[in-house]
């Protein structure tokens, strides 16, 4: 029985630690998907320049 209550909390100890991980991976995924937004719109905006100026 014990064995059974020290795995249990193995278990749950484990569980823990892998939603941690997880809550770290979507918030660095939404950090990524935040810089990829600034970089596409700061290319976008370069690009119109561009094409004003009648580069392009």
């Amino acid at each position: 029985m014990q064995k059974l209550k020290i795995d249990l909390e193995e278990s749950r100890a484990q569980r823990a630690h892998t939603q941690e991980d997880i809550q770290c991976i979507i918030r660095n995924a939404r950090d990524i998907i935040t810089q990829s937004r600034e970089l596409i719109a700061k290319v976008d905006a370069l690009l119109a320049r561009e094409i004003g100026l009648g580069r392009l």
